[in-house]
């Protein structure tokens, strides 16, 4: 009986692939800079939050270690449907066939792996957690949660970007 052969793909793996491509150095801002010309933003902070902040209402438990020191990177730019599922595939990029955008190579937000191990990106009413450990335990990979209807259950979460 035919079983199935279907490959398996590691997500850290891939992480780690791409990390030892990207120097983790001041490289990383320029990365930053490329994805806020590609939303269309016309201005980028930078901000080093050495803030600690509550623990209670997080989207999940394995976010607590997340909620200490932090680079935010705010531009006034919002992200499109095509940004934000670019965001999530992996080795993948929505814009490869757009020269206008600077992120063309579509890499460059995975350098955030070399500072954290879930990136945050909140945009619009929309914020993403990553989990490429797989670590979370109802969102393995995850989560995405509009901050308007959802946010009051996760006011820790959403402490940071106040």
């Amino acid at each position: 009986m035919p079983q199935s052969a279907k490959e398996e793909v590691q997500t850290t793996a891939l992480i780690k692939g791409i990390l030892n491509g990207y120097p983790g150095n001041s490289a990383i801002f320029r990365e930053y800079l490329q994805n806020s010309d590609d939303a269309k933003a016309t201005a980028q902070i930078f901000i080093l939050d050495e803030s600690q902040y509550p623990t209670e209402s997080l989207l999940d438990p394995v976010l607590e270690d997340t909620q200490g020191p932090a680079l935010i990177a705010v531009n006034n730019g919002v992200l499109r449907d095509s940004d934000w599922k670019a965001l999530k595939s992996i080795h993948s990029s929505s814009k490869t066939t757009d020269e206008t955008q600077t992120g063309k190579n579509g890499l460059g937000f995975r350098a955030s792996y070399h500072l954290t191990e879930n990136p945050e990106v909140f945009s619009g009413e929309t914020l993403m957690v990553l989990d490429a450990h797989r670590e979370f335990k109802e969102y393995p990979g995850g989560i995405s949660i509009n901050v308007v209807s959802e946010g009051h259950a996760y006011s820790d979460q959403l402490a940071p970007f106040k």
